[in-house]
């Protein structure tokens, strides 16, 4: 954590000043369903839904008219779920164990040069920290209405939660407009990659009436980011002027 610090100050001194922001985000969290073994297929719901919700704060330093560097802090809780199909439609039984909060240092391409509207693709990586709550699941039977039917539980859900470090590959986009050159709002769009398992739920069962494989489903932080935004320019981006011939 400190490195990244000394290393985004020492950017932001050696790199001259075209513009500041500072902004703040919130939004909901999708992660993709991932197993190491998966329910039975009769069995298994496809659903994707809200998970939990994250904010981020970041500063983005304009080096020039079309690139940004921009570091960030965001927090959030990781739920892992199992999602079963019933002849009610079915949906998720999930547990949360692990919060995480993940600094970024990222560029940003600014494809409006001389616009208010925003556009601005951006690319980087963040450093993932997940925090144990050491926790566990209070229940031991899945709702009525997401049970399938001729399903049964053999013994209680064991949930694991794990505090590890990674670093994770992140892209995304975020545009908007920016109301008299310095007050922004925008909606941003984020995908994170991770490869360390943070949690994980095992659950040992039945359908109809025959044992199954125990099913694993985990999270390793990979996910989708939504946030609606809002952002200061405290410095106002300045334009290069072309010289005339």
């Amino acid at each position: 954590m400190r490195t990244y610090f000394i290393t985004l100050i020492f950017i932001i001194k050696i790199c001259s000043l075209h513009g500041q922001i500072v902004t703040i985000e919130f939004g909901p969290t999708y992660y993709p369903p991932q197993f190491k073994t998966k329910l039975h297929p009769d069995i298994i719901g496809t659903r994707v839904a809200n998970d939990n919700y994250f904010y981020k704060v970041q500063y983005s330093h304009w080096i020039n008219e079309r690139i940004l560097l921009s570091g960030s802090y965001s927090q959030y809780p990781v739920t892992t779920f199992f999602r079963f199909l019933s002849e009610f439609g079915g949906g998720a039984s999930g547990w949360n164990g692990v919060d995480v909060c993940r600094l970024d240092l990222f560029l940003t391409y600014n494809i409006f040069e001389k616009s208010k509207f925003i556009l601005q693709p951006n690319f980087g990586l963040g450093i993932q920290k997940s925090i144990s709550q050491d926790v566990g699941i209070i229940g031991g039977d899945i709702p009525y209405g997401i049970k399938p039917d001729n399903f049964e539980l053999l013994k209680d859900i064991e949930a694991f939660a794990y505090s590890n470090s990674q670093l994770v590959p992140i892209f995304g986009l975020k545009f908007g407009y920016a109301f008299w050159s310095r007050l922004e709002l925008f909606f941003d769009i984020q995908q994170v990659f991770g490869h360390k398992i943070i949690q994980e739920l095992r659950m040992s069962y039945t359908y109809k009436g025959v044992e199954q494989p125990e099913a694993i489903s985990y999270s390793d932080g990979t996910g989708r980011f939504y946030a609606l935004g809002i952002g200061y320019r405290f410095v106002k981006q300045k334009l290069t002027k072309k010289r005339r011939k």
